[in-house]
């Protein structure tokens, strides 16, 4: 199985369309999931900050676990690697170049709270960071986002390795993304309950 993303933006009205992961792809197990969900074994997926990798499931609006994934992905640009890793050098604060590929929660209002949204059916369900580790800790990393993010709060994301981005309105109407730092040992969700067979 090949790997592809769509790129990041080049140029104000260009972007990459399609980049291919070096090696490692096959162990992603993808293709079985998506065969059995929708009959054919290409499709999107993500891999969570716990390096679950996960196939969108269309029929319920959840996800179903396809297995664990413990390398990064790596993307080439003309011979740079483009890792979930940010580059030598990059502080909280600065542009992130990408991928902008992560898993979407939400900074509340005031940086005093951190929450996720989970749907099954016709029912979506709320998870709160201070309920999973307290209020003290939740808003901890909560003050820590919002004082590069902002207090307006909104949505940010993490990614398989554990570093956080959010959109911010660009120029021309496009997006442009800010790196929110690396979640650390900071006070996070408890890993989902998954049956993870035999990994």
């Amino acid at each position: 199985m090949e790997v592809s993303w769509n790129g990041p933006r080049v140029g104000q009205h260009e972007r990459l369309s399609c980049l291919w992961c070096r090696g490692g792809a096959r162990q992603l197990g993808v293709s079985p999931v998506k065969l059995e969900l929708t009959g054919d074994p290409g499709g999107a997926f993500y891999i969570n900050e716990y390096r679950d990798v996960l196939v969108p499931d269309t029929s319920n609006g959840g996800s179903v676990y396809a297995g664990n994934y413990t390398r990064d992905l790596e993307f080439d640009y003309n011979g740079t690697p483009i890792t979930p890793r940010p580059p030598q050098g990059l502080s909280p604060g600065d542009p992130w170049p990408g991928p902008h590929v992560g898993i979407r929660y939400t900074l509340m209002a005031g940086g005093r709270d951190i929450r996720y949204e989970l749907k099954s059916g016709r029912t979506i369900r709320e998870h709160w960071l201070s309920d999973d580790v307290g209020r003290q800790q939740a808003n901890e990393l909560a003050r820590r986002i919002a004082t590069i993010k902002g207090n307006s709060g909104g949505r940010f994301y993490i990614n398989e390795a554990c570093e956080m981005f959010a959109p911010l309105g660009g120029a021309e109407g496009g997006v442009e993304y800010l790196y929110l730092g690396p979640l650390e040992d900071s006070a996070w969700f408890h890993a989902p309950d998954i049956d993870r067979g035999d990994d």
